[in-house]
Parts: structure tokens; C-alpha cells; sequence
């Protein structure tokens, strides 16, 4: 009999869609300021500042909405692949010239984040809960370091 203790497969796919995430975040977070300033809209830096404010704000206070949106009505799968959804049409909706479609895309960005990032952390929790192993905190402490590291 093997006793060897392995991750479950579907570690991957959610290890791979919060890297992702945090990747396309990173990127239109870093960038933001910039494009704010020097791109077609030319806001003042204060402007653009407080626009970008706002934006982390909006980052920070949205998921604990998005957590009890996914834990009490929709679930944490649905709500996730929701929050996908929002983030990817905000990223190609940050490609208009158009300032109203932009400012659209950047909320759906926000809504989309508060939606996937408190309910992708509930489902790995519940993932790893119906693993049936016979050293469950140590595979669950990897498996919850693997994720972090993404």
C-alpha cells in the first residue's frame, strides 16, 4: 500500500487563476497612475492620485462584501468565476478611449476582485477539507504555502 501524500489536482487550477489575477491586478495597478496622467484623459497628477486612491480603497473594503456574497447566496465557485468574468470585461473595457468606459472598467475590476479573492481562498479551504488524509494539517499547511507563493 502507498502512503505517500500527495496535493490534489485541484490545487493547479486554482493555484494558476489567483496567479494570473494578481498578475493582470499588479500590472494595471502599476501602470494606472500613468496612464491616468499621460495617457488620453491627462488628469492632474492630484486627479489622477485621488482616482487611484479610490481604486485601492475600493480593492481593500470590496471583498468583504464579496465573502458574504459568496458565502451566504451564491457560492463560493459561482461567485469566483463571477469575479473572473467582471475582471476580464473591466481589463478590455480599459482599452477605450472613451473616459466613461474606462472609469466603467476600473469598478468592474474592483467588483470583480471583491468577488474572486475572498471566495478562491474558501474554495481551496474547501478542497483541501475533503482530502482524506491521515496527516491532514501538515498537507494542508503545503498546500495553503503553495498557494501564497504563487
Amino acid at each position: 500500500m502507498d502512503t505517500k501524500q500527495n496535493h490534489s489536482i485541484g490545487i493547479i487550477p486554482i493555484t494558476a487563476s489567483k496567479l494570473l489575477e494578481r498578475m493582470g491586478y499588479y500590472g494595471i495597478r502599476s501602470i494606472l497612475f500613468l496612464y491616468l496622467v499621460n495617457g488620453p484623459f491627462a488628469l492632474s497628477k492630484a486627479e489622477a492620485a485621488s482616482f487611484y486612491g479610490n481604486f485601492t480603497l475600493a480593492i481593500s473594503i470590496l471583498p468583504l462584501l464579496g465573502g458574504l456574497l459568496g458565502d451566504l447566496l451564491i457560492g463560493a465557485r459561482l461567485a469566483s468565476v463571477i469575479g473572473v468574468g467582471l475582471q476580464t470585461m473591466g481589463c478590455f473595457l480599459l482599452a477605450t478611449p472613451i473616459y466613461p468606459g474606462f472609469i466603467f472598467g476600473v469598478i468592474l475590476i474592483a467588483l470583480g476582485i471583491g468577488l474572486y479573492n475572498p471566495n478562491i481562498i474558501s474554495s481551496l479551504g474547501l478542497l483541501l477539507s475533503l482530502i482524506h488524509i491521515s496527516e491532514p494539517t501538515r498537507l494542508r499547511r503545503i498546500s495553503y504555502a503553495v498557494f501564497c507563493l504563487k
